[in-house]
């Protein structure tokens, strides 16, 4: 979970495969995909990994701007 904005609940992040701090592509070439994920209601943030359901959208975009892969309406599962 890599937060947009400052702050202990979240109701749009980015989601990695990996955590910011081990992100081998940081600083090299270019960063690997990210998801945008944007929660129906804000969620805790957390470092460990997290499990969600939602509608997963695909945009035809330049992923400088705005990442093409998203997950709306998301909530987390236990």
């Amino acid at each position: 979970m890599i937060p947009i904005r400052s702050g202990k609940k979240q109701t749009e992040f980015l989601l990695s495969t990996l955590p910011i701090n081990q992100c081998f592509f940081c600083g090299k070439n270019g960063n690997p995909i990210m998801i945008l994920v944007k929660m129906r209601s804000p969620v805790q943030f957390k470092v460990l990994p997290i499990h969600m359901k939602g509608k997963l959208m695909l945009d035809n975009q330049n992923a400088a701007v705005s990442p093409p892969v998203s997950l709306q309406n998301a909530q987390m599962v236990e």
